[in-house]
């Protein structure tokens, strides 16, 4: 079926969008601070992870004890001595996609919102966010974006990319938080590297090649 099982969206982003994941509250309505709780309760997917977030959004839950399979990985803990730690990424991912596994999972989307990323050093001129100089914030490389979904493909299997079988389409990913005012072209630029690098790394999935 179309957007049912064996789906998992990998997310990298400042927040959650879980807000009140273990609430036992059914039956919400989407919103842009709760869209990951209202995908894996409606079973659009079969699980979330969301790297890159501030530590306010950790979930306190044991994964044992959990409604779904989610993981929250604040971007705090993917740091070392102040610096991204790519080694860290890749450990937790490890975890995630083994679960992923585990649990049936076959395709990965990907979800990139900007304010998740190193903004600070980057100077962004069009995104929603913008943490003033003084806060802690623990953005994720863009980098790490591509080699997060190479480690999926090569060393776990997934397939990047969910297909529609009706159409014949894969949906890659997204990219938000870059529609505001744009006067330095800055957060353009660095949409369209990261889109571009999606794109070519889905391109190379051994699973599934595009015609």
């Amino acid at each position: 079926g179309w957007g049912l099982t064996q789906r998992a969206i990998l997310s990298f982003d400042h927040h959650s969008d879980m807000e009140n994941i273990e609430t036992g509250k059914t039956g919400i309505y989407v919103s842009k601070s709760n869209v990951m709780q209202y995908i894996l309760e409606h079973r659009l997917v079969d699980a979330v992870a969301v790297l890159g977030t501030d530590p306010i959004f950790q979930e306190d839950v044991p994964k044992g004890q959990r409604r779904y399979v989610y993981d929250i990985v604040p971007g705090q803990e993917l740091y070392s001595r102040d610096q991204p730690d790519k080694t860290k990424l890749l450990a937790a991912l490890d975890a995630i996609f083994s679960q992923w596994q585990a649990n049936g999972i076959r395709e990965v989307y990907i979800s990139v919102d900007l304010d998740g990323l190193r903004l600070p050093e980057q100077h962004y001129t069009g995104t929603d966010y913008k943490p003033w100089a003084g806060t802690s914030y623990y953005g994720i490389p863009a980098a790490w974006i591509p080699a997060a979904m190479q480690q999926a493909r090569t060393k776990h299997g997934l397939r990047l990319g969910v297909h529609n079988h009706r159409t014949g389409q894969r949906f890659v990913g997204d990219v938000v938080e870059y529609n505001l005012p744009d006067e330095g072209q800055r957060t353009a630029r660095i949409t369209k590297h990261i889109l571009g690098a999606m794109l070519a790394e889905a391109q190379q999935d051994p699973i599934r090649r595009p015609a």
